[in-house]
């Protein structure tokens, strides 16, 4: 029956307004193939052009650096802070070895002895403050004494 179906077929394509027909239904399917071809190609397109601007509209650098702005202005201050922090710790070591070069018990601390009254505090200073007998303290480095002065030469 095909084969039937070819022959009728083209029995009647050989007629010029069969043939014309037949053209124009053929160019009618075309036509709807392409228009058929064409939606399905504009609506990929489009979905692909909406999740393209969904991934942009994740991803806006507007808001980013509106993000990233706000941060460095939250740090700021603290960055500020930290240096001055740093820069008075730095002047902290500085004063407290400026103070321990002075101190008394550095002083002790490298072998001398700091001589006071027990009676009432009072630092002696010279050898011609104290007699014979007199008990008095001697702070050590590792604590302090008590001495009597003993008669000796004036050297």
């Amino acid at each position: 029956m095909q084969r039937a179906d070819r022959l009728a077929l083209r029995l009647r394509a050989h007629s010029p307004q069969a043939r014309l027909q037949l053209l124009q239904r053929r160019q009618q399917d075309a036509g709807r193939q392409l228009r058929a071809r064409m939606t399905q190609v504009l609506e990929r397109l489009q979905a692909r052009l909406q999740r393209t601007q969904a991934r942009l509209h994740a991803h806006n650098p507007q808001r980013d650096l509106a993000t990233l702005q706000q941060r460095l202005r939250a740090l700021h201050p603290q960055a500020a802070m930290q240096r001055r922090l740093q820069h008075d710790q730095l002047r902290l070591r500085s004063l407290a070895r400026s103070l321990e070069a002075v101190s008394p018990l550095a002083t002790v601390a490298r072998g001398y002895a700091i001589v006071t009254r027990p009676a009432d505090g009072s630092v002696v200073r010279s050898a011609a403050e104290v007699g014979a007998g007199e008990r008095l303290r001697a702070q050590l480095a590792d604590g302090s004494i008590e001495v009597r002065v003993e008669p000796g030469n004036d050297d």
